[in-house]
């Protein structure tokens, strides 16, 4: 066995995690769908499938226990927002279809909230918004630009509109703050424990839970993996490759996801004295608009969870344990968080933390199914993927029971994302953008104008 595995990460939501300890697969194992991951992607996809045919048989397996990648390890955010920009797929697609995305997600968002009520799982769920801060004049243009974008796809201030700077200071006292703009549809809560919560629901519905096995290979109808007992067959009438940033792991799929890191810390429970200088009555959750990302929550017992991105790239799209925890870049996000809320300098940092997320070449995220083989994948949502894994996993249930469904014509169904390049271009192709991000981040809070060619550069790698 792999290990690299072998430490769960110092996560602020593995703290109330539930130890799941799954056994691993049996030598040979039928059922009628095979889902590889105990993700988000996986469970969600696992409950439309039953929602819609409640006599599957349905089996989740996962190298190591539900919880232990990205869906555990996120900033607990569940938001309506993609990855690529609208405008970028209605150019693509057409107008309809980018609008038809977007209205999807927002409804996602609104059917999470609804599941996490009925079922009564316990996550501290809290629709109150994001706030996405322009703390220099580029990120105001790029703001306003947003606005614009939305306007004239006819998504109106319901969706997002904008906030002065007055506005903006009194929903959180953010330094620098120029504007900023708000949206609704986005909500705030612990992860794992959601997890925890589909985990319980899915055992109740008679899904089996296999840990501790590692898939060596993705056939027609079939699985291979490894375990501490040996290797194991599983045959299906459905595969589901739910692996995200994992996927490189798989010898067939290294160039199909590339994994980059993000890093979070988490603050110990603030007092009142504290959060009266600081603000954020709303628990919206917020960024600001810089290219590289930061994000924040303040979560149900009054802790700031703060990540960010800007990790170099692995060579190889290598991932494991001992990449977890960065010193140098949990330093610098807690100074970023000091800069940004001064008050915040008195607080002490309880918990590090980092995990892969899974991109694909072109940004897109993807659902794919072939009815031939019987193989079905969802992945590559860029950081996004608390709520986008529920709508990606609605269209894969829909793809395997070949629904007439209109979720299937949304344009991430079926789209097929080019190979990221081989080694050394990748490593050198994937730190060079986030170089030129950092600089050109750099550049704007100098109040430099960014150069043509950097920005013609920026939109090529991120659409």
């Amino acid at each position: 066995m792999n290990k690299t595995f072998a430490q769960w990460p110092d996560s602020l939501w593995r703290d109330g995690q539930l130890d799941w300890d799954f056994s691993c697969l049996p030598r040979d194992l039928s059922c009628d769908v095979a889902i590889i991951g105990a993700g988000f992607t996986g469970l969600w996809t696992a409950k439309h499938l039953l929602d819609m045919e409640p006599s599957l048989s349905i089996a989740i397996i996962d190298a190591r226990q539900p919880g232990f990648g990205a869906s555990g390890r996120n900033g607990g955010w569940c938001s309506a927002l993609y990855p690529t920009s609208l405008d970028t797929i209605a150019a693509e697609t057409s107008r309809e279809t980018a609008v038809n995305l977007q209205l999807h997600l927002i409804r996602t968002v609104k059917d999470i909230g609804t599941y996490i009520s009925e079922k009564n799982i316990k996550c501290g769920w809290n629709q109150s918004g994001t706030l996405s801060y322009s703390r220099n004049e580029a990120q105001l243009a790029r703001q306003n630009a947003d606005l614009i974008m939305y306007r004239n796809l006819g998504l109106g201030e319901e969706f997002m509109r904008s906030l002065s700077s007055s506005e903006s200071q009194h929903r959180i006292k953010i330094t620098k703050t120029l504007g900023a703009s708000f949206t609704p549809h986005c909500a705030s809560l612990n992860p794992a424990q959601l997890l925890d919560g589909l985990v319980t629901q899915l055992l109740a519905k008679g899904v089996t839970f296999f840990g501790d096995s590692i898939v060596s290979e993705i056939g027609n109808r079939s699985l291979r993996a490894l375990t501490v007992h040996g290797p194991a067959t599983v045959n299906c009438k459905w595969s589901v490759r739910a692996t995200e940033g994992f996927t490189a792991r798989l010898p067939k799929y290294r160039r199909t996801i590339a994994p980059l890191y993000s890093y979070m810390i988490a603050t110990e429970p603030i007092p009142s004295r504290i959060w009266n200088d600081i603000g954020w009555d709303g628990r919206e959750t917020w960024n600001d608009g810089r290219n590289m990302i930061v994000y924040a929550q303040r979560t149900s017992d009054d802790r700031i969870a703060f990540g960010g991105r800007g990790a170099p790239y692995k060579y190889a799209s290598r991932i494991g344990g001992q990449f977890d925890n960065k010193a140098s870049i949990h330093q610098l996000l807690e100074e970023t968080l000091h800069e940004l809320l001064p008050p915040t300098r008195s607080v002490e940092i309880t918990n590090r933390w980092g995990g892969s997320l899974g991109v694909h070449r072109d940004w897109h995220p993807s659902v794919m199914a072939d009815a031939a083989t019987g193989r079905a994948s969802a992945g590559g949502y860029v950081g996004d993927g608390v709520a986008f894994s529920c709508l990606a996993a609605e269209a894969v249930a829909n793809e395997i029971l070949d629904t007439d469904s209109r979720i299937r014509t949304l344009p991430f169904v079926n789209h097929v994302s080019p190979k990221w390049e081989p080694e050394p271009l990748r490593w050198l192709g994937i730190n060079g953008m986030i170089s030129l991000t950092q600089r050109a981040d750099v550049a704007e809070e100098k109040g430099k104008s960014v150069g043509f060619l950097t920005r013609q550069l920026l939109k090529r790698i991120v659409p």
